[in-house]
């Protein structure tokens, strides 16, 4: 369990780290599920997938192929390291 510093959020109730973006998305997901390690994990992986997904779109000016192409690639690729 983690030692909570930080501050409860006064719309949701969740408890957000000191440094965490605590964004809207993440208040309403905890308002559905109200696991705030759940809602961590999920933005984690929304931030992974828009990185993967802003590679593709500067590879595919290079290589002149569809952005969804090369993102499904090193979707892929990511999926096989985890």
């Amino acid at each position: 369990m983690l030692n909570f510093i930080g501050y409860t959020c006064n719309d949701c109730g969740m408890d957000v780290l000191d440094n965490e973006f605590h964004s809207d998305a993440a208040c309403l997901m905890f308002k559905a599920c109200q696991d705030p390690l759940r809602v961590r994990k999920n933005i984690e992986d929304i931030k992974e997938t828009a990185y993967i997904y802003s590679i593709a779109f500067v590879e595919s000016s290079a290589q002149n192929l569809a952005p969804i192409d090369i993102a499904k690639r090193l979707e892929e690729k990511t999926i096989l390291k985890k």
